[in-house]
């Protein structure tokens, strides 16, 4: 009885202080600026809009009319978020992420990133925090009028920042500002019937730590040991996203919580009244979390399928690349999975959001192969003349990487006396490498053999010698191949090994310069234009030193038919790829 009562008066206690932060002025008082809604769906395309302006249509009322009656109840998200990072700073020292803009004019984007270091510094001199040793920044975006970047530091450190003639804006991550657009919508979806008969594959949330975020020293504050002997870290993550039971849990109709209630307590909306907002769509966002809560972490209905259904794998980001964050990838199977696993499903994505180690949560989009419409790619305009073959331009002497469903190796135009292996072999005829990331055969379809042909496939008859007068001789005919099979027979989905692995095939500083790709062929991608965390993954291994004289080609896609617009899809909607 003790801790059910403990239980209802923080429950009040949240909802007092819920609406007296909506109704009245906060008790925080920062000199620094957050964004308007206006101005933050104008700057970034998240989940956010679908939280505060999803009833556009519904309510009969304009886009204008609908940001004016939000604003009330986006400053009562904020004030409440201000709150909760004071408080755990206060408590136990935590960092939270805010996104951190500088809009002065006539500045470059250096000048104004250098500007809002230098605001953080004279806010650290002015405030009780500890000193911040090297700030991480994660740029997200970098215009003629702004800068923006995403910033992990204690919550009285950014309440302090600002400007006289208000140049900074400091807003602090609030959950769906973490979730990209339609991420609820995606994963619910893809358990959906209809996902199996397309073979989508199982749905996969990514859930990106924010810069200068480790997850084992995460992990380990909170004496979570990760056991990396298979990859394999799911309880360990799942106890991080939601905290730990009580020693004395029992399940059962009037037993505590699934774990403790620090999720419902961190968002917003699950301790608001119908009547703080009735204005605009809001009591129905708080309906649907206070419903998904009760019937997840507020139950034991959760366990056994995040015990059984759930695998939590981490993968590090590069120690050499300033900021490349490590990232949490968790696979639900969903086999037999029930209404209840979905609602289970969404709780975890809200608590992946609400981490403050945590800045970007989306659902890993479905790839698939592109280069469906292939269209006949000739020298001149006649079949007979090739001006570049003539110039001896054949791509001798150079490798080729590609990532597609597999090759045909028993095709004559990759035969060869052996079949290659993950080894580099340079000795081999025409495939130096074959990495078999999924099955290692090639798909009934043969797009990944089409792909390969087109590159740099070369007739041979007896796999040693080879044939000039092969009429599928690929435009560099002469090079060499490293290829990642990405395509298991019969799925449509694509496997698509970390961007590291990946873009690392057929390449390696312990060989020489002649031995290395410097060209990697991706003819997949999703229909998704926006610019994700696998995209942000290729610009950043782009940016490296060591891949300067690297080029990654990726197909822009198959639905850009008719001159429709916002048709590119993931990776191709990266910065410093060649899309075509």
């Amino acid at each position: 009885m003790g801790q059910g009562k403990k239980k209802m008066s923080n429950v009040k206690l949240a909802i007092t202080l819920l609406f007296s932060l909506i109704c009245s002025t906060s008790a925080i008082q920062c000199k620094s600026r957050t964004a308007t809604i206006e101005e933050y769906v104008s700057m970034v395309f998240s989940e956010l809009e679908n939280e505060f302006l999803e009833f556009e249509a519904q309510t009969g009322k304009t886009r204008e009319e609908l940001i004016e009656l939000a604003g009330p109840v986006w400053k009562g998200a904020n004030d409440f978020e201000w709150e909760r990072g004071i408080g755990s700073y206060e408590t136990n020292g935590e960092h939270f992420p805010y996104m951190v803009c500088h809009h002065g004019p006539g500045l470059s984007g250096i000048k104004r990133k250098k500007a809002l270091l230098a605001s953080i510094d004279e806010s650290i001199s002015t405030s009780t925090s500890d000193i911040v040793d090297n700030v991480s920044v994660d740029i997200v975006a970098n215009t003629e009028e702004m800068f923006c970047g995403i910033m992990r530091m204690p919550a009285n450190v950014a309440c302090n920042m600002g400007d006289e003639d208000g140049n900074i804006i400091v807003q602090p991550m609030i959950m769906s500002m973490k979730l990209a657009a339609n991420a609820l919508t995606a994963i619910v979806d893809r358990f959906d019937e209809s996902a199996y008969e397309d073979s989508e594959g199982d749905p996969v949330a990514i859930f990106t730590l924010c810069p200068g975020t480790s997850a084992e020293q995460t992990l380990s504050e909170r004496n979570v040991t990760v056991d990396q002997a298979d990859g394999d870290i799911t309880l360990p993550a799942v106890e991080w996203l939601f905290g730990s039971r009580s020693p004395d849990h029992t399940c059962g109709k009037d037993s505590d919580a699934n774990f403790t209630t620090s999720v419902s307590q961190g968002l917003f909306w699950t301790g608001a009244q119908d009547e703080i907002a009735n204005q605009i769509s809001i009591t129905r966002t708080v309906a649907f979390w206070g419903n998904i809560f009760r019937n997840t972490i507020e139950t034991c209905e959760c366990d056994d399928f995040f015990r059984e259904s759930l695998r939590v794998t981490l993968e590090h980001g590069d120690q050499d690349v300033p900021n490349d964050p490590d990232v949490l990838r968790i696979l639900f199977n969903r086999t037999d999975t029930s209404e209840a696993d979905k609602n289970c499903t969404l709780a975890l994505m809200a608590a992946g959001a609400l981490r403050p180690e945590t800045c970007f949560v989306e659902v890993e989009q479905v790839v698939t192969t592109s280069n469906n419409i292939a269209q006949t790619i000739t020298q001149s305009a006649s079949s007979r003349q090739t001006p570049i073959f003539d110039a001896g331009i054949t791509g001798i002497d150079q490798i080729v990487a590609i990532s597609d469903t597999g090759i045909d190796m028993n095709n004559c135009y990759f035969n060869q006396p052996s079949n290659p292996t993950s080894i580099f072999n340079i000795n081999q005829r025409k495939v130096v490498q074959y990495i078999p990331f999924a099955d290692g055969r090639d798909d009934v379809n043969g797009h990944g053999t089409h792909v390969n042909g087109i590159a740099a496939g070369h007739l041979s008859e007896n796999g040693i010698t080879e044939d000039d007068d092969g009429r599928g001789n690929g435009m560099a005919k002469n090079a060499k191949i490293a290829f990642t099979d990405i395509g298991f027979v019969g799925v449509d989905a694509l496997s698509i090994p970390p961007t590291t692995d990946l873009l690392n095939t057929g390449r390696s500083t312990s060989r020489s310069y002649e031995e290395n790709a410097h060209i990697h062929s991706a003819s997949w991608g999703s229909t998704d234009n926006r610019y994700t965390g696998q995209a942000r993954a290729f610009d950043t291994f782009m940016s490296r030193n060591q891949n300067s004289d690297f080029l990654v080609v990726v197909a822009a896609g198959n639905s850009g038919t008719g001159n429709t617009l916002n048709t590119v899809g993931n990776p191709a909607t990266a910065k410093n790829v060649l899309t075509g």
